[in-house]
Protein backbone atom coordinates (compact mmCIF):
# COMPACT_ATOMS: atom_id res chain seq x y z
CA UNK A 1 0.00 0.00 0.00
CA UNK A 2 2.14 3.05 -1.45
CA UNK A 3 0.35 5.66 0.16
CA UNK A 4 0.55 4.10 3.82
CA UNK A 5 3.79 3.63 3.23
CA UNK A 6 4.52 7.41 2.42
CA UNK A 7 2.41 8.46 5.26
CA UNK A 8 4.18 6.34 7.19
CA UNK A 9 7.60 7.95 6.17
CA UNK A 10 6.30 11.36 7.05
CA UNK A 11 5.40 9.85 10.01
CA UNK A 12 8.99 8.47 11.15
CA UNK A 13 10.52 12.08 10.09
CA UNK A 14 8.37 13.62 12.26
CA UNK A 15 9.45 11.47 15.03
CA UNK A 16 12.95 11.80 13.72
CA UNK A 17 13.57 8.51 12.99
CA UNK A 18 15.49 8.69 10.24
CA UNK A 19 16.04 5.41 9.38
CA UNK A 20 12.70 3.98 9.54
CA UNK A 21 11.88 6.59 7.48
CA UNK A 22 14.66 5.84 4.86
CA UNK A 23 13.45 2.40 4.99
CA UNK A 24 9.53 3.16 4.16
CA UNK A 25 10.52 5.86 1.60
CA UNK A 26 12.79 3.06 0.00
CA UNK A 27 10.10 0.81 -0.14
CA UNK A 28 7.63 3.51 -2.26
CA UNK A 29 10.16 4.21 -4.02
CA UNK A 30 10.30 0.60 -5.22
CA UNK A 31 7.24 -0.18 -5.49
CA UNK A 32 5.03 2.92 -7.08
CA UNK A 33 4.42 3.24 -10.28
CA UNK A 34 4.44 7.22 -10.50
CA UNK A 35 7.35 8.32 -12.30
CA UNK A 36 7.31 11.64 -10.48
CA UNK A 37 6.92 9.68 -7.23
CA UNK A 38 9.99 8.20 -7.70
CA UNK A 39 11.81 11.09 -8.16
CA UNK A 40 10.37 12.63 -5.11
CA UNK A 41 11.53 10.00 -3.03
CA UNK A 42 14.81 9.06 -4.10
CA UNK A 43 15.50 12.93 -3.50
CA UNK A 44 13.82 12.91 0.29
CA UNK A 45 16.03 9.91 1.21
CA UNK A 46 19.02 11.33 0.31
CA UNK A 47 18.34 14.53 2.00
CA UNK A 48 17.23 12.50 4.96
CA UNK A 49 21.00 10.68 4.38
CA UNK A 50 22.86 13.84 4.01
CA UNK A 51 21.39 15.88 6.97
CA UNK A 52 20.08 13.01 9.23
CA UNK A 53 22.29 10.66 8.90
CA UNK A 54 25.59 12.19 7.82
CA UNK A 55 26.36 10.08 5.09
CA UNK A 56 26.69 11.98 2.18
CA UNK A 57 28.47 9.76 -0.18
CA UNK A 58 24.97 7.60 0.22
CA UNK A 59 22.91 10.70 0.01
CA UNK A 60 24.36 11.63 -3.45
CA UNK A 61 23.97 8.10 -5.16
CA UNK A 62 19.96 9.18 -4.41
CA UNK A 63 20.31 12.04 -5.79
CA UNK A 64 21.54 10.87 -8.98
CA UNK A 65 19.20 8.00 -8.84
CA UNK A 66 17.06 10.61 -8.82
CA UNK A 67 18.21 12.59 -11.51
CA UNK A 68 18.74 9.67 -13.48
CA UNK A 69 14.78 9.98 -13.95
CA UNK A 70 14.02 13.18 -14.09
CA UNK A 71 17.42 15.35 -15.19
CA UNK A 72 15.32 18.78 -14.49
CA UNK A 73 14.24 18.24 -10.81
CA UNK A 74 15.60 21.63 -9.53
CA UNK A 75 15.65 20.27 -5.89
CA UNK A 76 18.10 17.29 -6.85
CA UNK A 77 19.80 19.48 -8.91
CA UNK A 78 20.42 22.03 -6.31
CA UNK A 79 21.14 19.27 -3.46
CA UNK A 80 24.36 17.71 -6.17
CA UNK A 81 25.62 21.53 -6.52
CA UNK A 82 26.00 22.20 -2.88
CA UNK A 83 27.85 19.14 -2.52
CA UNK A 84 29.98 19.31 -5.57
CA UNK A 85 30.86 22.93 -4.82
CA UNK A 86 31.63 21.24 -1.07
CA UNK A 87 33.88 18.75 -2.84
CA UNK A 88 35.47 21.74 -5.05
CA UNK A 89 34.81 20.19 -8.28
CA UNK A 90 33.95 23.24 -10.08
CA UNK A 91 33.46 20.91 -13.49
CA UNK A 92 30.66 18.95 -12.09
CA UNK A 93 29.39 22.45 -9.93
CA UNK A 94 29.36 24.12 -13.33
CA UNK A 95 27.27 21.37 -14.97
CA UNK A 96 24.87 21.14 -12.76
CA UNK A 97 24.34 25.13 -12.34
CA UNK A 98 23.82 24.93 -16.16
CA UNK A 99 20.85 22.20 -15.88
CA UNK A 100 19.50 24.34 -12.97
CA UNK A 101 19.15 27.46 -14.55
CA UNK A 102 18.20 26.14 -18.02
CA UNK A 103 14.99 24.34 -16.26
CA UNK A 104 14.47 27.38 -13.74
CA UNK A 105 11.26 29.23 -15.07
CA UNK A 106 11.25 32.31 -13.15
CA UNK A 107 13.81 35.15 -14.29
CA UNK A 108 14.96 36.24 -11.33
CA UNK A 109 15.86 33.19 -10.19
CA UNK A 110 17.35 31.73 -13.45
CA UNK A 111 19.57 35.45 -13.42
CA UNK A 112 20.83 34.42 -10.00
CA UNK A 113 22.29 31.26 -10.54
CA UNK A 114 23.90 32.66 -14.07
CA UNK A 115 25.64 35.06 -11.56
CA UNK A 116 26.39 32.03 -9.57
CA UNK A 117 27.62 30.34 -12.75
CA UNK A 118 29.23 33.57 -13.95
CA UNK A 119 31.09 33.75 -11.08
CA UNK A 120 32.42 30.17 -10.31
CA UNK A 121 33.80 30.13 -14.35
CA UNK A 122 35.51 32.68 -13.86
CA UNK A 123 37.03 32.22 -10.43
CA UNK A 124 37.17 28.79 -10.64
CA UNK A 125 38.07 27.69 -14.38
CA UNK A 126 39.15 30.62 -15.85
CA UNK A 127 36.62 30.27 -18.29
CA UNK A 128 36.13 34.33 -18.52
CA UNK A 129 34.50 33.81 -22.02
CA UNK A 130 32.25 31.54 -20.69
CA UNK A 131 31.55 33.74 -17.36
CA UNK A 132 30.77 36.81 -19.70
CA UNK A 133 27.77 35.23 -21.68
CA UNK A 134 26.52 33.95 -18.23
CA UNK A 135 26.52 37.20 -17.17
CA UNK A 136 24.71 38.46 -20.58
CA UNK A 137 22.08 36.17 -20.25
CA UNK A 138 21.28 36.70 -16.29
CA UNK A 139 20.50 40.50 -17.28
CA UNK A 140 18.62 38.97 -20.33
CA UNK A 141 16.66 37.04 -17.59
CA UNK A 142 16.59 40.40 -15.39
CA UNK A 143 17.81 43.96 -16.30
CA UNK A 144 18.14 45.11 -12.80
CA UNK A 145 20.49 42.19 -11.74
CA UNK A 146 23.13 44.63 -10.26
CA UNK A 147 25.51 41.13 -9.32
CA UNK A 148 25.63 40.71 -13.28
CA UNK A 149 25.88 44.02 -14.35
CA UNK A 150 28.87 44.92 -12.51
CA UNK A 151 31.63 42.19 -13.81
CA UNK A 152 29.62 43.30 -17.14
CA UNK A 153 30.28 46.50 -16.90
CA UNK A 154 34.16 46.01 -16.11
CA UNK A 155 34.25 44.06 -19.03
CA UNK A 156 32.61 46.24 -21.60
CA UNK A 157 34.96 49.16 -20.28
CA UNK A 158 38.36 46.47 -20.64
CA UNK A 159 37.53 45.72 -24.83
CA UNK A 160 36.20 48.97 -25.33
CA UNK A 161 32.21 48.24 -25.83
CA UNK A 162 31.04 51.82 -24.08
CA UNK A 163 28.13 52.02 -25.86
CA UNK A 164 26.90 48.82 -23.92
CA UNK A 165 28.95 49.85 -21.17
CA UNK A 166 27.17 53.28 -20.49
CA UNK A 167 22.85 51.86 -19.55
CA UNK A 168 24.67 49.68 -17.38
CA UNK A 169 26.80 51.99 -15.61
CA UNK A 170 23.36 54.19 -15.54
CA UNK A 171 21.39 51.61 -13.49
CA UNK A 172 24.12 50.55 -11.09
CA UNK A 173 24.64 54.52 -10.41
CA UNK A 174 21.05 54.88 -10.09
CA UNK A 175 20.82 52.06 -8.07
CA UNK A 176 23.66 52.78 -5.34
CA UNK A 177 22.13 55.32 -3.05
CA UNK A 178 22.13 53.18 -0.39
CA UNK A 179 25.29 51.36 -0.41
CA UNK A 180 28.81 51.97 0.73
CA UNK A 181 30.75 55.45 -0.08
CA UNK A 182 33.56 53.40 -1.61
CA UNK A 183 31.14 51.44 -3.36
CA UNK A 184 29.40 54.76 -5.37
CA UNK A 185 32.75 56.51 -5.56
CA UNK A 186 33.70 53.36 -7.58
CA UNK A 187 30.16 53.32 -9.79
CA UNK A 188 30.62 57.65 -9.99
CA UNK A 189 33.83 56.62 -11.85
CA UNK A 190 33.54 54.41 -13.84
CA UNK A 191 30.36 56.21 -14.99
CA UNK A 192 32.28 59.07 -16.04
CA UNK A 193 35.02 56.76 -17.77
CA UNK A 194 31.90 55.64 -20.00
CA UNK A 195 30.89 59.18 -20.71
CA UNK A 196 34.38 60.55 -21.65
CA UNK A 197 34.78 57.58 -23.72
CA UNK A 198 31.51 58.15 -25.91
CA UNK A 199 32.72 62.25 -25.74
CA UNK A 200 29.74 62.72 -23.57
CA UNK A 201 31.80 65.48 -21.65
CA UNK A 202 29.22 67.37 -19.82
CA UNK A 203 27.65 64.00 -18.32
CA UNK A 204 31.39 62.67 -17.69
CA UNK A 205 32.00 65.79 -15.44
CA UNK A 206 29.03 65.19 -13.55
CA UNK A 207 29.62 61.82 -12.94
CA UNK A 208 33.42 62.56 -12.23
CA UNK A 209 31.90 65.42 -9.93
CA UNK A 210 29.89 62.97 -7.52
CA UNK A 211 32.78 60.70 -7.61
CA UNK A 212 35.13 63.85 -6.42
CA UNK A 213 33.12 64.38 -3.88
CA UNK A 214 32.67 61.21 -2.61
CA UNK A 215 36.34 60.84 -2.32
CA UNK A 216 38.47 64.16 -2.68
CA UNK A 217 41.77 62.48 -2.54
CA UNK A 218 41.36 59.68 -5.47
CA UNK A 219 43.58 60.32 -8.33
CA UNK A 220 42.22 58.85 -10.85
CA UNK A 221 39.02 61.19 -10.59
CA UNK A 222 40.91 64.31 -10.02
CA UNK A 223 42.51 63.48 -13.74
CA UNK A 224 38.93 62.68 -15.25
CA UNK A 225 38.02 65.88 -14.09
CA UNK A 226 40.83 67.75 -16.09
CA UNK A 227 40.21 65.99 -18.77
CA UNK A 228 36.80 66.53 -19.97
CA UNK A 229 35.88 70.23 -18.29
Amino acid sequence: NVPALEALSKLYEKQGDAAQAIEAMTRVADLTSDGNQRVEMYYRIGKALEEKLGDRRQAQERFEMSLDLDPAHLPTLAALRTIAIDESDWDRAARYLEQEQLNTPTPRARAKLLVELGKLRDDMLSEHELAVQAYELAMQCDGDCEEAALPLLQEYIRVGRFQDAEPLAEMLVRKSKNKEKSEQHTLFKLLGKVHASLGNNDKALKAYTNANQLDLTDQETIRGIADVA
